[in-house]
């Protein structure tokens, strides 16, 4: 229902605690095609999040550069993919503070809900198929029940961002083995 892909800030637990602080995620090493694949679409939301948000595109792009643990020629190094999955409330952590979230939406079939929710503001945005938005996910945030219409549906959510202790990783090489960007 829910998984990342790119690059993570937190050791491996099935290598123990001797596993490097930063890695490589099991499906960007271990589905490389599907990976390459997904990268188009991801340089398309770097390209809408350095449009729209640019304060928030630069520093989260210059902090990019102070590690080589990032999705190359984007501003993030992790996606979040959701698929039908409602989010409780909840903000976000371990992401930049001075970043941004973007959430894309991909979907088939038809079903209603699932829309962004900022309660604290009275605010809900029905995010469709290839809409873009910009977020503060420091910010309370969830999404509304998913309801089938369709009888196959899908409702895929990626949110791209950067990981904030990608930073302990500065100096710390990417095996060449794991390198699928």
């Amino acid at each position: 229902k829910s998984n990342i892909i790119g690059y993570f800030d937190k050791r491996d637990r099935n290598l123990g605690p001797t596993a490097p602080p930063c890695r490589t995620t099991a499906f960007t090493s271990q589905e490389v095609d599907k990976w390459k694949e997904s990268l188009p679409l991801i340089f398309s939301i770097d390209k809408q999040f350095k449009k729209l948000i640019p304060d928030r595109y630069k520093i989260q792009y210059k902090r990019c550069r102070d590690t080589p643990w990032y999705i190359k020629n984007t501003a993030f190094s992790t996606v979040t993919i959701n698929f039908n999955w409602r989010t409780a409330l909840h903000k976000d952590a371990g992401d930049l503070d001075e970043g941004f979230g973007n959430l894309v939406v991909l979907e088939e079939g038809q079903y209603d809900g699932g829309c962004t929710g900022f309660p604290q503001y009275g605010v809900c945005v029905d995010v469709r198929n290839g809409d873009f938005l910009g977020m503060d996910v420091h910010e309370w945030h969830c999404n509304t029940e998913i309801k089938p219409i369709s009888k196959d549906y899908s409702r895929l959510s990626m949110v791209s961002y950067l990981r904030k202790n990608m930073i302990k990783c500065k100096g710390m090489e990417i095996p060449q083995t794991k390198k699928n960007y």
